[in-house]
């Protein structure tokens, strides 16, 4: 009776661990492409333009930063 028991404590355990990952399947596989898209693959046709896209926004960004006005009374 008690090998008996310990197996079905076994398949429970199987049972939640399979749900638990067909969950996290489901949630990368169908969600994750739904919120996040593929920015650069929707906006531009090649990885020059991606390249050019990132430089120009890391270096404005980097610009605005470093010519900020001191707020020091």
């Amino acid at each position: 009776m008690k090998l008996f028991k310990k197996k079905q404590k076994m398949t429970m355990w199987q049972k939640l661990f399979l749900i638990a990952s067909l969950k996290i399947i489901f949630l990368v596989a169908v969600i994750k492409p739904i919120f996040f898209p593929n920015f650069f693959k929707n906006n531009f046709k090649t990885e020059d333009s991606q390249k050019d896209f990132m430089i120009k926004q890391l270096t404005n960004n980097s610009i605005k930063s470093t010519n900020k006005p001191n707020s020091k009374h």
